[in-house]
């Protein structure tokens, strides 16, 4: 049988202390290590889009939660320059980006390769919209989010993530 030592004012085993914790959140506060109320730049992908079952295929799910998973090979991130907010083609919120100038060749050179195939922008892992490549993309599009039923707002805060 063991024994446990413990100071007087402790608290019973396996019960938290409430005011340890509070007072050791305050000290990470005044000390700058807090949470930071800045969400972390979004992770701009794109992949092609493959059947299910396919080796390799990732199960990614869509900002339309109504949509059926997407899988997808090979994830490519890539560095945005600029996003912008604007209005889609069908009346949905949509979104203008550029590459950075460095990773413009390779951006251009990746869609080059998948001319004719359906491949998938990927925002932090989700889905954004499936697109069948029909011409190379110098330096960037715009990324329409059909049935996602994203506010403006949200939208904005996509392009301010993609490019802090």
């Amino acid at each position: 049988m063991g024994l446990a030592l413990a100071p007087p004012n402790a608290p019973a085993p396996g019960r938290v202390e409430s005011r340890g914790v509070v007072a050791l959140a305050a000290i990470a506060l005044a000390l700058g290590c807090g949470v930071s109320a800045t969400p972390p730049p979004a992770v701009f992908e794109m992949a092609e889009v493959v059947a299910p079952g396919t080796p390799g295929a990732l199960r990614l799910p869509s900002f339309d939660l109504a949509a059926p998973a997407t899988f997808v090979v090979a994830p490519k991130q890539f560095t945005i320059a600029w996003a912008k907010p604007l209005e889609g083609v069908v009346r949905q919120p949509a979104l203008s980006f550029e590459i950075v100038p460095g990773e413009q060749a390779d951006f251009s050179a990746w869609t080059r390769a998948r001319i004719g195939r359906s491949v998938t922008v990927l925002i932090d892992r989700r889905v954004t919209t499936v697109a069948t490549i029909m011409s190379p993309l110098p330096s960037g599009g715009i990324i329409e989010f059909r049935g996602a039923r994203l506010r403006a707002e949200e939208v904005e805060e996509i392009a301010r993530r993609l490019a802090p």
